[in-house]
């Protein structure tokens, strides 16, 4: 036809976790690089290319050789309304599929909440499959689409003071932590928190809620919370698996029985065994180490969350 071609490449970055989860990561980065250099590179015929991606992961190896490239993230507002429902859309559809007060109420509190620039959007596949169900009920659609190894993988051998954090934000609260757009997937497996904060939020994890100036040190922190009820299932879920892997599924019965039993005595002895077994003295060493044990019995308790409301402090 003689006109150049648009190349449109989605989630360039699935097969990098692939390679890392299943132990060929190297393999799969060279393929990579020479697939996308061979598109991309002194090509004559190419129009553009859009990229999407979770992070501009191995973004120094991959693209190293490509030129002209311009990174925009979810914290970006250029596209901000491209990658799901916006309000507006959400209320056409509840008016075309008749929902009741109650089942938008309940869509909104399960796939609102995810922010891009500056705008509330919908995640559009969960949306559409609650809207496609003949019983209308929530169901973590999004979720169970793709694989979480990694994110799973990360949490569970983080630090335990990482996962008091998550615990926090299961119970409605927020973290505050810088943001870099630029990691690559070998600073994942430093250990380094920040880095699983970046990914998390990058993922659609998580939301910044609030930016916050440090001019002192000039960068910016981000208030992050937990964007809506299916993805807080996501984090039940791996608490839950982190702590029947750190403590074992029995003896975690176990202390749940004795609660449930009022049998305060055991409940004590079995707390104490379990705390002891699982929380070292680097832990518990800050200024407030009671908010460690805190978040730490609050992830015990979410195990109850089916048959009790699970709420942590709340401000006054």
């Amino acid at each position: 036809t003689g006109k150049r071609v648009i190349v449109l490449l989605d989630e360039y970055d699935t097969p990098i976790h692939a390679g890392h989860e299943y132990g060929y990561s190297s393999e799969i980065v060279v393929f990579m690089l020479n697939l996308l250099s061979g598109a991309l590179r002194d090509n004559t015929e190419l129009e553009k290319c859009v990229v999407t991606g979770i992070l501009p992961l191995v973004f120094n190896s991959i693209f190293s050789d490509l030129n002209n490239m311009e990174v925009l993230s979810l914290l970006r507002p250029e596209f901000q309304d491209c990658f799901g429902f916006t309000e507006t859309e959400i209320k056409q559809l509840s008016e075309d599929f008749s929902l009741t007060e109650i089942q938008l109420a309940t869509l909104k509190a399960w796939y609102d909440g995810y922010l891009f620039g500056d705008r509330v959007i919908y995640n559009p596949w969960s949306v559409l499959n609650f809207l496609a169900s003949s019983d209308r009920f929530p169901r973590p659609y999004w979720i169970n689409t793709g694989s979480n190894a990694l994110l799973r993988d990360l949490i569970t051998h983080s630090e335990t003071g990482f996962q008091a954090q998550i615990e926090t934000l299961l119970a409605g609260g927020t973290i505050q932590t810088p943001l870099n757009e630029n990691i690559v997937l070998r600073d994942l497996t430093t250990g380094d928190e920040q880095n699983i904060w970046n990914l998390l939020v990058f993922s659609g994890y998580l939301k910044p809620v609030n930016i916050i100036l440090v001019p002192q040190r000039f960068h910016l922190l981000y208030e992050l919370a937990i964007a809506n009820f299916e993805v807080h299932s996501f984090y039940e879920n791996t608490l839950q698996l982190w702590i029947k892997k750190t403590v074992g599924s029995q003896h975690l019965q176990d202390l749940l029985h004795s609660l449930m039993q009022a049998d305060w005595k055991i409940f004590g002895k079995r707390l104490e065994k379990m705390v002891l077994s699982v929380l070292s003295y680097h832990d518990t060493a800050g200024d407030a180490p009671e908010q460690v044990y805190h978040a730490f019995v609050l992830g015990l308790l979410t195990h109850l969350s089916d048959r009790y409301i699970v709420r942590s402090n709340r401000e006054s």
